[in-house]
């Protein structure tokens, strides 16, 4: 389930926004829970504020900037995403120091967001996938092991299932952001990347660590991308 909250002062708008989001998420067949609030205060002031995944938040309230409500959340300890809806594209640069997710520009905004919506699901691991009759969500995996002629999905809840395929055809079949080759017999969720040392990657699910082998010789180039990934999807 996913849970998103939309902030707008304005009437016509929060329906738009609200209306285009479940419009994406049913064509994607996502779960989801919408909760509407008509200023930044009622949203600050929501019990339930660390439930939602995701905030659609825009800059431009009667009361008060949306930057400053996202600030308010941040300190907080809202560290979810954060998606500014403005009509201005200026908020940018300061948006980023609240760690905005996206922008959406109002003038393009169904564009903009169907492309938005989508890479929430990247980032959240959201998106089910059929591996031989067996549907996994990306963001329960923790890592994918090759054994032989066999592929083991490891999942964040301890079970483990076997499919009868290859590594490459399993890692092009989810085709995932989240998911990372760092050896011939590993494909990882950088999600789940605790730690990187060693020639070894460390998985945690919070309750147990796995360690993976890098090879020497690509030991750098992964340790480079865990961290750009990490970044760019914190």
């Amino acid at each position: 389930m996913l849970k998103i909250a939309v902030c707008d002062d304005e009437h016509i708008s929060l329906d738009k926004i609200v209306e285009l989001v479940q419009e994406e998420l049913r064509k994607l067949k996502i779960k989801h829970e919408i909760s509407t609030y008509n200023s930044g205060e009622n949203l600050l002031d929501a019990s339930n504020i660390n439930s939602f995944d995701v905030i659609f938040l825009d800059i431009e309230l009667k009361t008060t900037n949306g930057i400053n409500i996202a600030k308010r959340l941040r300190d907080n300890g809202y560290d979810k995403l954060i998606v500014f809806i403005t009509s201005f594209i200026d908020y940018s640069i300061v948006g980023y120091k609240v760690n905005a997710f996206r922008f959406i520009l109002k003038d393009t905004l169904k564009q903009e967001l169907t492309e938005c919506i989508q890479n929430i699901i990247a980032k959240l691991g959201l998106k089910k996938v059929n591996l031989n009759d067996l549907e996994v969500n990306i963001k329960d995996i923790i890592y994918l092991e090759s054994n032989k002629h066999q592929v083991m999905i490891h999942l964040k809840n301890t079970d483990v299932y076997s499919v009868y395929d290859t590594l490459d055809n399993i890692e092009k079949k989810l085709n995932s952001k989240n998911l990372l080759r760092v050896h011939q017999s590993y494909l990882v969720n950088i999600l789940y990347v605790e730690n990187v040392k060693c020639y070894t990657l460390v998985l945690s699910d919070g309750n147990d660590s796995i360690e993976i082998p890098i090879p020497k010789v690509r030991y750098s180039e992964i340790k480079k991308k865990i961290s750009i990934k990490k970044t760019l999807w914190r």
